[in-house]
C-alpha cells in the first residue's frame, strides 16, 4: 500500500499537509491528475500543485465552503466547472471534466484518489496540444520511457477519454502538435531536475518519434 509519507522526497511539505485536508473537504468522485498525480506513479520529478478532476459538475458553493473551513483558501477563479485558488500556499485546481471517460481504477492514498496512469497520460497529451509547456512534453516522454505507455497509446487513450472521433484530419493535428515547439519556452525548474539541455533533448526525442507515430496512425486509419 502506498502512503503519502513515502513521497517526502518528491512532494514539498506544504503539499503533504494540504493533501489530506483538501481531500476531506471535497465530495466523492474526484481524482488527482497533472504533474503531481504522475509523480505518484513515476517518481520522476518534484511537483506541488493539486489538480483534482471530477467527471461531472459539483456544488461550487459547498466546495468553496469546505475548503475555506479546512484551511486558508484564497480563491483566484470560480465558475460552474472550475475552482482555482491557493490552499495554505499550495495551488489547487478543482475541475469538472464533463464528458471525460475514466479509463482505469484510481489509487486511494491518504483520502485522495490518484487517477490511473492511463487517465493521466490522456490528460497530459491533451495538455501538450493546448498550453505548450515544456514540463508536459517531459511528462509525456517519461510516460513512454518510464511508464511503458507509448506515444501512440497515449494518443489513443486521449481519444478514448475525451470521446474524439479520430480521422485523418484529427490524426494530422496530433502529429503537428508533437513537433510544435515554437511556443515551448525553457523552464528553469525542469532544467534544475533534468539538466540545462532538457529542452533540446525533448525536441530531439519527439522529432525522432514523429515519423514512427505518423506511420503507425497511417496504417491504423488505412485498416479502418
Amino acid at each position: 500500500m502506498r502512503r503519502l509519507s513515502d513521497y517526502r522526497d518528491l512532494l514539498p511539505e506544504g503539499t503533504l499537509k494540504a493533501w489530506p485536508a483538501v481531500a476531506a473537504a471535497l465530495p466523492e468522485g474526484g481524482a488527482l491528475m497533472g504533474g503531481t498525480g504522475l509523480a505518484i506513479w513515476l517518481r520522476h520529478r518534484r511537483s506541488e500543485d493539486l489538480d483534482i478532476f471530477f467527471p461531472a459538475r459539483f456544488d461550487v458553493d459547498s466546495v468553496l465552503s469546505g475548503l475555506s473551513a479546512a484551511g486558508e483558501f484564497l480563491v483566484t477563479d470560480a465558475s460552474e466547472r472550475l475552482i482555482r485558488g491557493v490552499f495554505n500556499d499550495v495551488n489547487v485546481d478543482i475541475v469538472a471534466d464533463e464528458g471525460a471517460h475514466r479509463l482505469g481504477p484510481t489509487l486511494e492514498m491518504d483520502g485522495l484518489h490518484v487517477a490511473s496512469l492511463q487517465d493521466i497520460a490522456a490528460g497530459k497529451f491533451k495538455a501538450i496540444t493546448g498550453r505548450k509547456q515544456l514540463r508536459d512534453f517531459i511528462d509525456v516522454m517519461l510516460i513512454e520511457t518510464a511508464g511503458g505507455i507509448s506515444i501512440e497509446q497515449a494518443v489513443m487513450l486521449h481519444v478514448r477519454r475525451y470521446g474524439i472521433d479520430l480521422g485523418y484530419p484529427e490524426a494530422g493535428g496530433v502529429l503537428r502538435h508533437l513537433v510544435d515547439f515554437g511556443p515551448v519556452r525553457s523552464d528553469a525548474a525542469m532544467e534544475e531536475v533534468f539538466g540545462a539541455d532538457i529542452r533540446d533533448r525533448v525536441v530531439d526525442y519527439f522529432t525522432a518519434r514523429h515519423l514512427e507515430v505518423a506511420v503507425a496512425f497511417r496504417q491504423m486509419l488505412a485498416e479502418d
